[in-house]
């Protein structure tokens, strides 16, 4: 992928937009949001105006200089790779990973779900009596 031209970065930045460029997606990296939004359509411009307030004449022009960036939609987009620095644009969440596979969510209840179910090669799963210590050790 082409880098994107200083120009676009820059008035992508004063609108708090970002692209990451790995993934292509598209960021808004106000502290209120630092989550990639949907580039398709209108999406972006109405997210500035019903999220942050800004105004037409600050947006005007955003839709031409994002049809020209190949973005990618957030639905896709694959999980950072272990191991990856973590990025300041974005929201960093605490959450839950499993012991034995490449499960991960921020819901204690998804992740004692996801314990719950067979685990054939990991014969101390949470379906037995453990000790709080032992519960510990997954989480």
């Amino acid at each position: 992928m082409d880098p994107i031209p200083i120009a676009s970065a820059k008035f992508l930045e004063s609108l708090s937009l970002w692209v990451h460029p790995k993934s292509r997606l598209l960021i808004c990296f106000d502290k209120k949001c630092r989550h990639a939004i949907s580039p398709v359509g209108s999406n972006p411009t109405n997210h500035l105006r019903d999220e942050h307030g800004i105004p037409l004449p600050r947006r005007r022009g955003l839709s031409k200089v994002l049809a020209k960036l190949e973005l990618k939609s957030s639905g896709g987009a694959a999980p950072l790779v272990d191991g990856s620095p973590e990025e300041q644009r974005l929201r960093s969440y605490d959450g839950f990973s499993c012991l034995h596979c490449s499960y991960r969510t921020i819901n204690l209840t998804l992740i004692m779900q996801h314990y719950s179910q067979d685990l054939p090669e990991y014969p101390q799963h949470p379906r037995r009596s453990t000790r709080r210590a032992d519960m510990e050790a997954y989480f």
